[in-house]
């Protein structure tokens, strides 16, 4: 650990303790020197790093003191394992370049900034979305490009809205993102599963439920699924393609971890198939997790209605939160922080995929890139037991029962994100999880389940 990074462990565990309170005055650059026996410049760099932290604030001529801490998780949180979230680590988060890009968008704009737009989104962040779109070989027009409150809302709409009069059902993969069950469950149509595995979709299966059903779209991950950690190989994705202009079926692509993704050849099924691809695209996993901005790009057939929809649902996305975005994209600073969080996650799995080759004795499917990977276990491993047992350990995981329909046949699959954990965590507490999966056997209720790493 560098000496400046001590310090701020050190302070902010005094913060999160209780021990140094709120409005408390730290020591003065001179005498933290003292303190912990170092210059002046490890203190400035620490004190600096813990306000990008919003953990303590400045005043001129007068020094730092601490922030109101009440909202934040208790310190000894902080010695678990994170098994469980799927989110960029927040040492990773930009705080300090999005807020630059705040401050001058607020000065740039002013007052607009505060008021409605319309429901498509902010003129100027439609056209650097429209221009990030670009790297990913998503070429649209900006008329179809709409700004939503995060891709959930998104999908809400989307099953909400009519097609046509004949079709009146969903396609999902199975399993798939907790997210787009519940927005289907809470739309009232009728929703159907296809099986995806590590060899990925049955295209005949596929077929069949095109010509026999009244598709309204097909949901898919086709890059880095969630919980499987799998991207579609690339007969597949041409196969799906043409399953649906034969069929005349909406495909609904969400490439939430497009940013993630090494390999720049690989293409979006958008690219070059917006009349029949609807593309869902995110930054809250590269970015800001709280920022709700989304973008959907959508045919010119239903973009009218779909905006309706979205006015009457939220009347407009933060205004404010469109403003700075766009700013951030239009600076340069997204494509540096991509490359950033790039090489972090992909040295990450790296080191999964070196622990799994030497100790996994289950099916397991670790991917160039993203944030998770994902271990089939033996029917007779009790999920749940398992779960108990790592819990024991500080290990946090959570199961994937919500990644199923109720009625679809489920695995029991372990689900694991490399999203909060370092290279030296994994190599510690991968084969501890992996050493411990064969001693949870018995039957159980659960019969798909998900850990998160």
């Amino acid at each position: 650990m560098l000496k400046y990074e001590n310090v701020v462990y050190t302070i902010e565990k005094r913060i999160n303790c209780g021990i140094m309170k709120p409005g408390e005055k730290l020591l003065s650059i001179r005498k933290a020197t003292e303190a912990f026996d170092c210059n002046k410049a490890t203190i400035i760099r620490a004190y600096q790093e813990l306000e990008n932290r919003h953990l303590i604030y400045s005043i001129n001529k007068s020094g730092y003191y601490v922030v109101d801490s009440a909202l934040k998780e208790p310190f000894e949180n902080t010695s678990k394992v994170d098994f469980y979230k799927v989110e960029l680590q927040k040492e990773l988060i930009p705080y300090k370049d999005f807020q630059h890009c705040l401050n001058h968008a607020i000065e740039r704009d002013k007052a607009s900034l505060f008021c409605y737009s319309k429901p498509q989104g902010l003129d100027s962040l439609v056209e650097q979305v429209r221009k990030t779109l670009m790297n990913y070989q998503v070429f649209a027009d900006p008329a179809n490009i709409i700004i939503t409150s995060g891709v959930q809302q998104a999908i809400d709409i989307l099953c909400r809205i009519p097609f046509c009069k004949c079709r009146d059902m969903i396609l999902i993969e199975q399993p798939t993102f907790h997210g787009a069950i519940h927005a289907i469950a809470h739309s009232n149509v009728q929703v159907v599963g296809i099986e995806r595995t590590y060899e990925g979709i049955d295209l005949k299966r596929l077929e069949h439920i095109f010509r026999t059903g009244r598709v309204k779209f097909f949901y898919t991950m086709p890059r880095y699924h969630n919980p499987l950690g799998t991207s579609l190989p690339e007969e597949q994705r041409q196969g799906i393609l043409e399953l649906a202009r034969k069929y005349d079926v909406y495909i609904v692509e969400d490439d939430y971890l497009a940013d993630y993704d090494p390999i720049k050849s690989r293409d979006p099924l958008a690219a070059g198939n917006l009349d029949k691809v609807i593309y869902l695209k995110s930054f809250s996993k590269i970015f800001l997790p709280g920022l709700r901005v989304g973008v959907v790009v959508i045919p010119d057939e239903m973009r009218k209605m779909f905006a309706e929809y979205k006015r009457w649902t939220d009347l407009n996305t933060s205004i404010l939160s469109q403003g700075a975005l766009e700013v951030y994209l239009k600076s340069g600073l997204f494509e540096k922080h991509i490359q950033n969080v790039q090489k972090v996650y992909h040295e990450r799995m790296k080191a999964v995929k070196d622990v799994m080759d030497q100790f996994c004795p289950f099916p397991y499917h670790v991917p160039d890139g993203g944030m998770i990977f994902s271990i089939e276990v033996d029917r007779d491993v009790n999920v749940q037991r398992l779960l108990n047992e790592l819990e024991n350990h500080n290990m946090l995981i959570r199961d994937t029962s919500h990644n199923f329909l109720d009625h679809f046949r489920m695995k029991k699959i372990l689900r694991l994100s490399v999203s909060n954990v370092d290279v030296e965590t994994i190599y510690t507490y991968l084969p501890e999880i992996l050493s411990t999966i064969p001693k949870a056997q018995g039957f159980d209720n659960q019969v798909a389940m998900v850990v998160s790493l």
